[in-house]
């Protein structure tokens, strides 16, 4: 019987070449050289890591499907639209005037003003109405947004609101509405989106 162990070459009795390389120094002629290895420590690099996934995680993304948008509900009356708001605290309705080139808010409204003012008329020879008004800065809020100091107009809009047949006490004009890139009234939901 043969024993794999005495076919098995012992290691002190077999050495082999050592591999040389073609332009190796010869041995003995110069000193051999130790090669340092520089590791960078993976602490530094692991921490900045780190603080960039923080950064990334905590760093607000812009809302690209509803950028900042002022939802208005309204209601509608006689083909009309109507907005809730506030002039220096007081609700009011608003009628939505995209020809009015200032917001007005009605004398009722505002409350006291040194001298009277002519109720609002109708023109014959425009389609607009006439009347005494005084510039006034309010504190207006619709819905969520406030502005603080804007120049509104102060007008008697008793005869107008008698005349159009619907109950409000001011107009909300292009001076608030231009401040918006785009403005979508949608009839289904009575929202206006004011997009800024």
């Amino acid at each position: 019987m043969i024993h794999l162990s005495t076919l098995r070459p012992r290691p002190d009795r077999i050495s082999a070449p050592r591999p040389r390389a073609i332009l190796a120094p010869a041995a003995g002629r110069y000193p051999p050289t130790r090669r340092r290895v520089v590791r960078a420590s993976p602490l530094p690099r692991r921490g900045l890591r780190y603080f960039v996934l923080a950064l990334v995680l905590l760093t607000p993304l812009p809302n690209r499907a509803r950028p900042n948008v002022l939802l208005l509900p309204f209601r509608t009356a006689h083909s009309m639209i109507i907005v809730q708001g506030r002039v220096n605290g007081s609700p009011v309705a608003l009628l939505l005037d995209t020809g009015a080139t200032r917001t007005i808010v009605s004398a009722s409204v505002y409350g006291k003003i040194p001298f009277r003012l002519r109720a609002v008329e109708r023109t014959s020879h425009s389609a607009g109405m006439i009347g005494d008004s005084v510039i006034i800065p309010v504190d207006l809020e619709l819905s969520n947004h406030r502005w603080t100091a804007q120049h509104v107009a102060i007008m008697n809009l008793d005869g107008l609101s008698q005349l159009l047949g619907v109950q409000f006490d001011g107009l909300l004009g292009q001076d608030v509405l231009r401040e918006f890139r785009s403005i979508r009234i949608d009839y289904h939901t009575h929202i206006i989106e004011l997009e800024d």
